[in-house]
């Protein structure tokens, strides 16, 4: 299992974030795609 929890991502160039405090579980044999 993979588990990130309360994830933010921000660019340089723009002050609010692209993601922010996103938590996510996968487990074995699953598949996600993220755009």
């Amino acid at each position: 299992m993979i588990r990130l929890e309360n994830v933010t991502k921000r660019y340089a160039k723009n002050d609010r974030p692209a993601l922010e405090n996103v938590s996510i579980a996968i487990e074995k044999g699953e598949f996600v795609f993220l755009v």
